[in-house]
């Protein structure tokens, strides 16, 4: 009978146990969910607020860059801009994007380039030998400030260019390199200040490239021996003093 009461002392003091661990577990294990609940709110509000700071401080940074890099590239391209002749001023294309001050600068840089290569190809287009200057000759393709002085030394020499091929006469100056600009020059043989055979004296006529001392002074008794006669490039043809190639190129010369 002792051991009975025993036995149910000792069952009612275990259960009693069991209850309280349980009990216990219980606790805790709603204090630990509890627990995990606050810290993953915690966790939300800490991404919250660095997704938030992170927008917020790329916004700053945007701010920022649009402030500073936006002015002096502004600036820059403003001075750059100034110096061109600008073929578009609006910042908006016909799609209505929005250009960047740079697009705008390099589109008026191209334009310029454009402009300026128009207006190279024009004045080397319009060059007469006849009339131009040593700084027109040199814009030349191939003619330097050397060649640009011979071609006026040679042309002071001969009164005038007849035929722009009388450039291949002066030294250096060959196929190869006439090549390079005779599509852009003219003669205007108008321009040339011609000689008149009757008065013309033998510094003048040996001086000329096509005639010579030797040929000058027989120009000359020629004329003497006519005594009031006028002659003229004809009849130096006529009595075998000079030929008739050469008739050709002097009647531009003298008269």
């Amino acid at each position: 009978m002792w051991r009975i009461k025993i036995s149910k002392t000792r069952a009612s003091g275990v259960m009693t146990l069991i209850i309280v661990v349980l009990t216990i577990q219980l606790i805790l294990f709603l204090f630990n969910k509890q627990e995990d609940k606050s810290l993953n709110k915690s966790l939300q509000l800490e991404k919250v607020s660095e997704s938030d700071s992170a927008n917020y401080a790329a916004k700053q940074i945007k701010s920022f860059g649009e402030r500073t890099i936006g002015e002096r590239t502004k600036i820059r391209i403003a001075k750059t801009t100034a110096q061109l002749p600008a073929k578009s001023a609006r910042l908006a294309d016909s799609s209505g994007k929005w250009k960047s001050y740079r697009d705008i600068a390099l589109e008026n840089m191209t334009h310029a380039r454009a402009d300026n290569f128009k207006s190279e190809k024009r004045i080397l287009k319009s060059i007469e030998l006849n009339s131009a200057d040593s700084a027109i000759l040199v814009t030349l393709p191939g003619i330097g400030p050397y060649y640009a002085k011979k071609i006026i030394q040679y042309r002071d020499k001969l009164g005038g260019f007849a035929d722009k091929r009388q450039l291949m006469d002066i030294f250096g100056i060959d196929e190869d390199r006439y090549s390079l600009f005779s599509e852009k020059i003219t003669v205007d043989t108008n321009k040339i200040q011609k000689i008149n055979l009757n008065e013309v004296t033998y510094e003048q006529l040996s001086t000329n490239p096509y005639i010579g001392g030797y040929l000058a002074r027989s120009i000359i008794r020629f004329r003497d021996s006519r005594s009031n006669d006028i002659i003229n490039l004809a009849s130096l043809v006529v009595e075998n003093i000079i030929k008739n190639e050469l008739y050709n190129i002097l009647k531009f010369y003298f008269h």
